[in-house]
């Protein structure tokens, strides 16, 4: 698995994950969008954003490659990025050019000035169309300056079409992860979730707001199992399902839906018109953002061992906020962490 080194000079990784933009050149408000989301990014201040999938609608090659260009100028500007393919992101050419044309967006993605992305050389399964391509599977590495071991792995990852992320994904995560002897936390951004997340909506065992059912494609639950044997992960992040907004835990893992970002697509408006945009559609949540702190020197591992997270609406009201501890959190036993169900969409 490639990787990527990232390097702090601050006791806390600030990171902001973005979902689920939806963006289309023919769209005609998405400049004043983007600004004023480069706006709460310089706000905010984040030293990394990771966009966790469904950047671009489904359209035409030459859209994706100039929203690229068009997010690197407003938000780069401000922030370091990184991207993880989202479904809708590998629907974007005819049958049999998937190839020629993925290559050209990760060209885009390459050459852009702030974006950190990585092509994926783990071999590809025999599948079709978007799940054939598993490129962007890599690894940010986050280094305290002067230090030889990081204190973080990021691990950023295509959950494809409908397949989701493959054993031989799996596989290469746990390569990186023995390099270090299993001694390094990790957490994880994909695009669609797990089928964790639906077993937990069911139960009622989250926190958070839950408008719609988990839509895991055809994730039939080895993948907790598999994250769970790595022994490092701490937390994953994900989006997809747009009026989802919540956490939960099973085995030790935080598992934890993005806040839909812009109000493009369904399911997400602006503040101002949330009350207009109900009456079309009840489930209808305002746009936003997750800010999550990692902590990075041994002092802040010691003060404050855990993970922050915050939901975070368009005028900056803080929506949820829940913490992950990184210590005593792995019981053999432990199946999922008992929650009161929160519905407020």
């Amino acid at each position: 698995m490639e990787r990527i080194s990232f390097f702090c000079d601050t006791a806390e990784l600030s990171l902001m994950q973005v979902t689920d933009l939806h963006l289309a050149l023919r769209y005609p408000l998405k400049r004043f969008f983007l600004h004023k989301l480069a706006r709460l990014v310089k706000t905010e201040d984040p030293q990394l954003l990771i966009n966790s999938g469904d950047f671009f609608c489904r359209r035409k090659i030459t859209s994706p490659v100039p929203i690229i260009r068009l997010f690197d100028h407003y938000i780069g500007t401000y922030v370091p990025w990184t991207f993880a393919w989202g479904n809708h992101d590998l629907e974007i050419g005819r049958k049999g050019r998937e190839d020629r044309l993925f290559e050209k967006v990760e060209k885009a993605l390459l050459r852009s000035n702030h974006c950190l992305y990585a092509k994926s050389s783990i071999p590809r399964p025999s599948s079709t169309g978007g799940d054939a391509f598993t490129g962007g599977n890599f690894v940010i590495e986050i280094f305290q300056r002067g230090e030889e071991k990081p204190s973080w792995q990021i691990f950023i990852l295509n959950s494809g079409r409908k397949q989701h992320i493959t054993k031989e994904v799996s596989a290469a995560m746990e390569e990186e992860i023995c390099r270090y002897e299993r001694s390094v936390p990790g957490i994880c951004f994909f695009h669609r979730p797990i089928k964790e997340t639906d077993k937990a909506m069911k139960r009622g065992f989250f926190k958070g707001a839950g408008g719609e059912r988990a839509d895991c494609g055809n994730e039939n639950g080895r993948l907790h199992a598999e994250l769970k044997d790595l022994g490092t992960i701490k937390a994953c992040f994900y989006g997809h399902d747009h009026v989802n907004n919540f956490f939960f835990r099973k085995n030790g893992i935080a598992y934890v839906y993005g806040r839909k970002t812009l109000p493009f697509a369904y399911g997400s408006s602006s503040l101002s018109n949330l009350d207009r945009s109900r009456q079309k559609d009840p489930r209808t949540i305002a746009w936003g953002f997750l800010m999550i702190k990692l902590p990075l020197s041994q002092k802040a591992f010691q003060e404050a061992p855990a993970i922050e997270i915050t939901s975070i609406l368009e005028n900056r009201e803080t929506e949820y906020r829940w913490q992950v501890p990184l210590k005593g959190t792995q019981r053999k036993a432990e199946t999922f962490e008992e929650m009161n169900i929160t519905m407020t969409c």
